[in-house]
This record gives structure tokens, sequence and C-alpha cells, in this order.
């Protein structure tokens, strides 16, 4: 099984710091940042995906 979360944030450190949280949980970077907006509000997105290593091992469970 898969799972996948986008983190946002709407400045860099805190996207930082919670793609690295989530990357010591075990889940892995997916795709490239993002960035939308403009002006003096901008968007920061970060895709991420966690495999459930279970279902790898034994397909047959899920």
């Amino acid at each position: 099984m898969k799972e996948y979360c986008i983190i946002k944030a709407h400045q860099t450190d805190e996207l930082e710091r919670e793609v690295n949280q989530k990357l010591a949980e075990g889940w892995t970077l997916y795709g490239n940042l993002c960035v939308t907006g403009g002006g003096y509000q901008y968007l920061y997105c970060q895709a991420m995906l966690k495999e459930d290593k279970v279902s790898e091992n034994h397909p047959e469970i899920f």
C-alpha cells in the first residue's frame, strides 16, 4: 500500500521543517518542489510518498 501527501507552506523554513520530519518518518520525496503565487505571497509544495513494506513483501495480503 502507498500513502501520498502534499506538504504546503508559505515560508521555506516551514516547508523544510515539515519535509525533514516526514523524511525521518520514512517518507520519500515524490516529484519536484512546486512554487506558486507572486508578489509578496508564495506557496511552496512538496509531494511525498510512503510505501508499506508489508505489502511489498506479501502482496497477497492486500
